[in-house]
């Protein structure tokens, strides 16, 4: 995965490329890269119909908010992962999701 990583660093700050190519690997989930789009930065698409679960975040972001925008739509795959469609993209079980290891202050 040599050039995935190649690509990530175009994108990223370079403190963050290894973390984030783990949790794309430990996640199991597909990144694209995308145009730049009118409406979002990115967002996270569960599994559906055979096609894994992706997020997109959007290519012309500075590395920062790159960064952050892949950091929010993987918190929404945790979520997915947790509960299905069963709650709000946004509800509480988004905005009081922690890592493992991390206090929940809700």
């Amino acid at each position: 995965m040599k050039n995935f990583r190649h690509i990530l660093e175009k994108y990223l700050p370079d403190n963050a490329v290894d973390a984030v190519h783990e949790l794309i690997e430990d996640n199991q989930v597909n990144l694209n890269i995308t145009r730049k789009r009118k409406t979002k930065l990115g967002d996270f698409r569960p599994p559906v119909n055979g096609k894994p679960q992706r997020i997109s975040v959007n290519h012309d972001l500075n590395p920062y908010s790159f960064l952050i925008t892949f950091v929010h739509e993987l918190a929404h795959q945790k979520v997915w992962a947790r509960h299905q469609n069963k709650v709000r993209p946004h509800g509480v079980e988004w905005q009081c999701f922690r890592p493992p290891g991390r206090s929940n202050s809700c």
